[in-house]
């Protein structure tokens, strides 16, 4: 399906007025309202979108995508605003917004709006592609653009679309101080081991780790409620410089490529097969990560 298909170009507005997130939001609502039938007043919508959002914590960068899901609705309206100028929604976004694509949600329209977010995702993503879109002189200008650059929607969503960027990693040969250290600073429990060039080659658990200095008695006892011993740390302590990432990692436990389908990834995660799952290219090249914060972040609260 072409995203232009679902698009409305009387739902496309250049030099929306405005000087913060909840002005603009409801200009741009009330400019919609011209259009098409609103299910509830501006300033109502704009309540329930900013109370989501921060709720969230929802962050943006450039390009802002807010929304709100209604129940007494029932189709999907897709609204573009580009600001007079440039405007910081909030203190903590990465860059001043500068083309908004703010959704209304039906009731059954949730799947076409994760599609229709993802295509706007990869397609506005890239900072030349939202000059290109807001140098056009008019709402015809810009659906002839997305018309043009054949956007299409995904028949399904896919790792792709929903994983993070890889984070911190670490290599075969770093000692464990290195990976302790990642742990903590990434406020993380498992890390992507990855060679030189940048290949998945395994996985370390901090559960594993720890596990590996505590005496395997211990596990056969059949009550622990009476140690007190602190001297599986002060091993990890004496001996974490002498021991490398090789030694304590093991084989992934799931790796996927990046077109695999919402819901074969979910269910692994949801029988807890990964508590991460790694996404790797044609090659091994480990381009992103999924975990069930993603399927709460990115699906369950959009």
């Amino acid at each position: 399906m072409k995203l232009a298909s679902i698009l409305n170009e009387n739902l496309i507005f250049c030099g929306v007025a405005g000087r913060d997130r909840r002005e603009i939001f409801e200009n741009l609502l009330r400019m919609a309202a011209t259009q098409i039938q609103l299910p509830d007043s501006p300033e109502k919508l704009v309540a329930g979108i900013i109370e989501r959002e921060d709720a969230v914590g929802m962050e943006y960068d450039g390009l802002a995508l807010p929304h709100i899901r209604l129940e007494h609705l029932t189709d999907l309206a897709i609204i573009i605003g580009m600001p007079e100028q440039p405007v910081q929604l909030r203190e903590s976004d990465g860059a001043p917004t500068s083309i908004i694509i703010l959704s209304l949600i039906g009731d059954e329209t949730g799947d076409t709006y994760l599609k229709a977010l993802s295509a706007f995702v990869r397609y506005l993503g890239n900072a030349d592609t939202r000059q290109r879109m807001l140098s056009a002189g008019s709402p015809a200008e810009v659906l002839a653009m997305i018309r043009k650059d054949n956007v299409c929607l995904k028949k399904t969503i896919t790792a792709e679309d929903l994983m993070n960027p890889p984070a911190e990693t670490v290599s075969p040969d770093d000692n464990l101080t290195v990976a302790l250290d990642i742990f903590n600073r990434g406020k993380r429990t498992i890390l992507p081991v990855t060679d030189a060039a940048g290949k998945l080659v395994g996985e370390l658990d901090a559960t594993e780790v720890i596990r590996h200095f505590i005496p395997e008695y211990i596990f056969m006892m059949e009550s622990t409620r009476f140690l007190v011993s602190f001297e599986p740390f002060e091993r990890i302590f004496r001996e974490e410089q002498h021991y490398t990432v090789r030694e304590l990692m093991q084989a992934p436990r799931l790796c996927i490529r990046p077109d695999v389908p919402l819901i074969r990834f979910t269910i692994s995660l949801v029988n807890r097969t990964a508590g991460l799952i790694f996404v790797t290219d044609d090659s091994g090249m480990l381009i992103g990560e999924l975990s069930i914060k993603n399927i709460i972040h990115k699906v369950l609260r959009g």
